[in-house]
């Protein structure tokens, strides 16, 4: 399937300054540009600093003074922003109409990676605004669930460190805390760039070289995200009538292979609702709302993951009954019929996913940064998956005695 050639979509490449530009283009569509960072959370010294310095980014500029100024501009030409911030990387997002407004988004970015403005006033007031968000993410036990998994999955590693920190490391960072990791990570070594839309490379690359940090820089040094097991369960307390419940795998073999195979047996457990999990948790038993999987793959680490919500004392129901699933797939696989479903799912929902260009540049990101690949091979790769592979990675990653159970709600461990 030449999905790129069927969507009128190129894919292009080029080294400029030591930094990688990725190009996806594509006639007619608006252009997104993606400035990504080497720069997360799993490389503080403090924890919350790379959030931190997110939100000061995007907060006073040499350009602009305050927030809402950097809005107009881009707003003005009907453009729109975004900053992230995960275990790996800050992000620095912005999408425009068409290249007629590319020196505004240059411009745009060239104030956010360069030319921050430290202003204790403005610091202050993000360290409340910051503070008021880990607040938020407390108090919602869907969304702290995520904290607590991160912290069993990857223990006693630097991926345990989830980007918002906490309430004490909030209260503790100071701005020349900011200005030193930033000083230490935001160069060319640990930038590069993705973009789509209606722009060519030598365009793009004109603009992008003008916005690079002068600091040449080093790679991380990273460490071997290994695997410990001091804990197998964690649970956050929450005061609530129901529970939110992720049960974890850290798995093996990272590749694009892998990522492939690991996809369709994610699909076929918890994903949409023709999922087996939907139709014994859900359709079956009533016990559940909705229920979640996935498989996710870098270079460094792999993780399979099976999520829902239940009533408090349907918790160990849920989970007896995602293990004895699980179980079930193990001993029978997946049947034939339900693969071609599957890659058939995976493949055409692609085609509308790469609609807008941003999906059409997140959807890549991944694959280009990790295997130096596009959809195009990931989908190569769906295809050509057999029983045989499907089995060897459940046999291999799917292991009841390896999994990492995490929970928030009311609800005793035992």
């Amino acid at each position: 399937m030449e999905l790129f050639k069927s969507q009128n979509i190129s894919y292009q490449s080029k080294n400029v300054g030591g930094v990688n530009i990725h190009l996806l283009e594509k006639k007619g569509a608006p252009i997104y540009i993606r400035v990504i960072l080497k720069a997360g959370s799993r490389y503080e010294t403090k924890r919350g600093s790379a959030h931190f310095l997110e939100h000061m980014l995007v907060s006073k500029t040499e350009m602009f003074s305050s927030k809402d100024l950097i809005a107009e501009y881009i707003e003005g030409i009907g453009g729109k922003f975004a900053l992230y911030t995960t275990t790996e990387f800050i992000y620095i997002d912005v999408e425009i109409s068409d290249k007629e407004d590319i020196d505004t988004a240059a411009n745009f970015l060239d104030q956010m990676v360069n030319k921050t403005i430290f202003d204790n006033y403005v610091f202050e007031n993000e360290r409340g605004a910051i503070l008021s968000e880990y607040q938020t993410i407390k108090t919602n036990q869907e969304r702290y669930i995520w904290e607590v998994y991160a912290r069993l999955l990857f223990q006693e590693t630097s991926l345990s460190k989830t980007p918002i920190g906490t309430e004490e490391s909030i209260r503790s960072i100071n701005i020349d805390d900011l200005k030193e990791f930033q000083e230490k990570y935001f160069t060319r070594e640990n930038m590069s760039v993705i973009a789509s839309g209606d722009i060519d490379l030598e365009l793009l690359c004109s603009k992008i070289e003008k916005i690079l940090p002068e600091k040449i820089g080093y790679g991380q040094n990273t460490e071997d995200i290994i695997i410990v097991r001091n804990k197998s369960v964690d649970m956050e307390y929450y005061q609530s009538k129901q529970a939110s419940v992720v049960l974890g795998f850290r798995t093996k073999n990272y590749n694009l292979k892998n990522e492939a195979v690991g996809d369709i047996c994610a699909s076929y457990l918890g994903q949409g609702r023709a999922s087996l999990l939907m139709k014994k948790l859900r359709y079956e038993k009533g016990l559940v709302y909705h229920v979640y999987t996935n498989n996710t793959m870098t270079k460094e680490k792999g993780e399979f993951f099976v999520g829902s919500n239940c009533n408090n004392d349907k918790t160990k129901e849920v989970i007896e009954i995602i293990k004895e699933t699980i179980n079930e797939v193990k001993e029978h696989s997946i049947p034939s019929d339900k693969i071609s479903f599957i890659k058939s799912k995976i493949i055409k929902s692609l085609k509308i996913k790469l609609q807008t260009s941003q999906n059409l540049a997140m959807q890549n990101q991944r694959l280009i940064l990790n295997w130096n690949k596009t959809i195009e091979d990931y989908i190569y790769e769906v295809e050509k998956t057999t029983n045989d592979d499907i089995n060897k990675f459940i046999q291999e990653n799917i292991n009841l005695d390896s999994m990492y159970t995490a929970i928030c709600g009311d609800v005793s461990l035992n």
